[in-house]
Order: C-alpha cells, then structure tokens, then sequence
C-alpha cells in the first residue's frame, strides 16, 4: 500500500481540492509540502467555481434575516453565513431596515455594501449609515470599513468595483442622488483599496434612469446603463464618458456583462414578452461596433405582470441565465450561446393554499473563484 507521503503531488493536489473550506485551510499545517501545493495559486484555480447568493430567512415573514449561502463547487457542500459573523457590524433589530449589495468580487474577494436605516422622516429624507466589507468567502477573513460621509440621505446610489492602470489600484467607487433643501444634487465618493483611504473626485452623475445599480467592469472601465446610453468610467483617470446604443436596443430594457474580454448587452425586445438579443461590442469603448450575436426567446406565457428578478447573468464561458418570477413561481431560463441551446427551471414554488412557505428566498447570486487571499493584505501598499 502507498503511503500518502509517497503520492505523487498530482494525485495528492486533487485529493485536497475536494476537500471543504476548513479542513483544506487546517491541512496547511501538516506538513511544509502540503502547505506548498494548498498555496500554490494554481491548486486554487484548478478547483471548479464556487457559488455565493445573497438569501433572505423566510420562516419570520415580519423580519426575514438575510445570510450568505456558499456552495462549493468542488464537493457540493454548502456553508451558511451569517451576518452576526461580522463583528463591527451593529445588530440590526429590523431588517427590512437593511440593504445589502454585492459590488463585485475579485481574486477570492467579494465586496459587500451595507446600508443600515439611520433615521426616518416621512416628509423629509431619510438617512443612512453604511458599511463596506471585504470578504473571503473561503477562509472567512473579513474587514469592514466604516463610510465616513454617513449618515447618507437617501436617494440613488450606484456602486462599481475596478482597477485602473495596475490590478494593485483597486478602488470602490460611489455615486449618489439626492436631494438637500428640496433640491437635487449629487456626488462621487471612492474608496482607495491601496491606501485604504476615500476621496471625493469633482464628478457627477447625469439625469436619467439607470438601468442596474451596480457597474460592470472590464479592462481599466466600468459601465453602467442609464436611459438610451451607456456611461463609462475611466477608474484610473476617474472621466466619464458615453457610448451610444443600437438603435434598436434605445428605450428597451437592456443589460450588460463581460465574456471573453467583452462587453456584452442582452436586451429585452418588447416589454410585453420575454424576447432577448444579445450584442457584443468588438472594440471596447467605440459605441459603433455593436454587433449582434444572436436572439432568444424564454419559453414562458407572458403574465399580466412579470419581473426579472435580479435580471439576468452572464457568465465568462458563454451562458445566459435569466431569472424570472412569474405568478407564483420562480424560473431560470439558461440559453449557452455556444451550442444555441436552452433549458428552462423551476426553482421555487411559491406558497400555496395548505403547503408551508419556504425558509429561504435568493436575493442575487453568482460563481466566483476561491482564493487564499486575506482582505486585510489585498492592494497594500
């Protein structure tokens, strides 16, 4: 019988792949060689991705509790993890008075933007504090950076998640509409990951209807939808621009994300079906080099009324996954534009007459790669 110290690093590598989040960090300390292969950036990148959604406890319909859910695409385990885990966050009592986005993700490391109600005025502007977490679903290593504008009035507020010249420059950018003295104004705050520092660039946001509140990042830019245009920022140099849309795709709900290096923008055809065009823009940041893709069509009865909930992913090998909440049913369609095939899902039944309601209600989610990589040393200087 071969003894494990004995096994070739390739046989052992994939037996400590499968292993989950815990025991794969406490079998650093074994020995110096499994520590070597466990912290090779390799080992991490080979395991398959994991998938993180944001839930919400629905057994207390009067304040359902939000949590992470963590599937590990190596074994199939799942991890539930609670807010409580983060420290310096303060407690919250309701919490329909909590609004939690993820901003992104980068190397293992996902960006939360928690925005807790501070004050609330019926005929005035509410006010709220927020928190910004870095956390490695993975090894569970966190840090929370208090806003040092809150409290913020309500209003809109948009998020982005990037780098500019060096993968090192990673910032958080924000930027909020609001109103002061009954007029409208706004602002730009951004959050230095490198200096761990925030600042207020002199930019704005234009008027207008913005189609996602989180911005989509790709090589140095982040985009954001608003009315018929696409806004680009230039995160290294923090300018903004616009790109022009298809005509076609002008006042039609519209959405954006990357593969392959692209930007892609998927666009609802007609507001009363569930038609979608997809189109890829060949050079990045040149408004005239649409082109589109293809066209698919979800295999619903259009209701009376539907929504995307949470809309729609795209995700870097080519699929589609539109989330649909119909009636009292939730659906994913799943259209792989590689191989022009579909499938449809039902994910969740809704709650029928003497059927007890479900536990637990996805917010948003998406797939990530882990990493070792601790928040507290991402960017330092």
């Amino acid at each position: 019988m071969t003894d494990i110290d004995d096994m070739p690093d390739e046989i052992l590598r994939k037996i400590l792949s499968r292993l989950p989040p815990k025991p794969m960090g406490q079998s650093r300390c074994v020995s110096k060689r499994w520590n070597r292969l466990i912290s090779d950036p390799s080992f991490m990148m080979s395991r398959p991705s994991s998938r993180l959604t944001l839930c919400r406890h629905t057994s207390d319909r009067y304040n359902p509790i939000m949590f992470i859910k963590i599937l590990d695409g190596s074994n199939g385990s799942v991890t539930n993890v609670e807010f409580s885990t983060f420290k310096d966050l303060p407690t919250m009592r309701n919490w329909d008075d909590r609004f939690i986005k993820i901003v992104g993700t980068f190397s293992g490391i996902i960006l939360l933007a928690v925005k807790d109600l501070a004050t609330f005025d019926v005929y005035r502007e509410s006010s709220y504090e927020e928190h910004i977490i870095l956390f490695n679903p993975f090894t569970g290593i966190h840090e929370i950076f208090k806003d040092p504008y809150s409290p913020l009035p309500g209003g809109l507020h948009l998020y982005g998640f990037g780098y500019g010249a060096a993968p090192d420059e990673m910032k958080l950018v924000r930027f909020r509409r609001f109103r002061v003295s009954g007029n409208i104004t706004s602002s730009c705050e951004v959050l230095n990951l490198k200096t761990r520092s925030w600042s207020k660039p002199a930019i704005t946001i234009p008027d207008g209807h913005f189609e996602g509140y989180i911005g989509t990042f790709l090589k140095g830019y982040l985009y954001w939808m608003i009315s018929s245009k696409i806004m680009a920022l230039d995160v290294d140099k923090m300018v903004i621009s616009y790109l022009h849309q298809p005509d076609s795709t002008i006042d039609k709900e519209s959405y954006l994300g990357t593969c392959n290096g692209r930007l892609w923008m998927i666009t609802n055809t007609d507001d009363k079906t569930l038609n979608f065009d997809v189109w890829v823009m060949k050079e990045q940041g040149v408004g005239n080099s649409w082109s589109k893709a293809c066209s698919f069509a979800v295999g619903l009865e259009p209701p009376t009324y539907f929504s995307l909930s949470h809309s729609i992913e795209i995700t870097e090998d080519g699929r589609i996954i539109v989330f649909i909440n119909k009636d009292d049913y939730r659906h994913m369609f799943i259209y792989d534009t590689s191989k022009n095939s579909s499938k449809l899902l039902e994910c969740q039944e809704g709650e029928e007459e003497g059927e007890e309601e479900e536990e637990e209600e996805v917010e948003w989610g998406f797939k990530y790669k882990e990493s070792l990589i601790s928040p507290i040393n991402i960017c330092r200087v």
